[in-house]
Formats: structure tokens, C-alpha cells, sequence
């Protein structure tokens, strides 16, 4: 797997494969509502939004989709 480096909300860096599975979860909810949000889907539950996600789906909707990917890929191993 892809080394991925997250950036926490306050401004720690980790890496996806020692964060929490809670963790992982909570930010691929946050994530897919970011783009629900954009794209007028069905969002799950969950309520903070960040201008930055907003704007990484509209200019780097790849860089998105891998970043899900990989954490996907992290939670199928647990």
C-alpha cells in the first residue's frame, strides 16, 4: 500500500495505518459527506465540514477517490 500521511484537524500528521479504525471510519464519512454534499446524494451521518474537502472534491476529485481507496484498503485488513 501507498504510504498516506493525514493531517489531523489539529495539524498532527499520521500515518493512515496507525490511526484507529474508529478513526479511519469517522474520516471516510467525512469525506463521502463533502461530496454528497457538493453532489446532492444521500449523505451518512456526520456533521462537520471543512472548506478544504469541499474544495480538494471539486479540483482533485482523484486525489480524493485514492485517498478513500487507501483507507478502504487499510480497514479491510483490521
Amino acid at each position: 500500500m501507498k504510504d498516506y500521511i493525514w493531517v489531523t484537524a489539529d495539524n498532527k500528521l499520521i500515518d493512515i495505518r496507525e490511526m484507529s479504525t474508529n478513526h479511519l471510519f469517522n474520516i471516510l464519512k467525512m469525506l463521502y459527506n463533502h461530496l454528497a454534499r457538493l453532489g446532492s446524494l444521500p449523505e451518512v451521518w456526520f456533521s462537520k465540514e471543512y472548506n478544504f474537502f469541499f474544495n480538494m472534491w471539486r479540483e482533485q476529485p482523484q486525489e480524493m477517490i485514492d485517498m478513500m481507496g487507501l483507507m478502504i484498503e487499510e480497514m479491510e485488513k483490521r
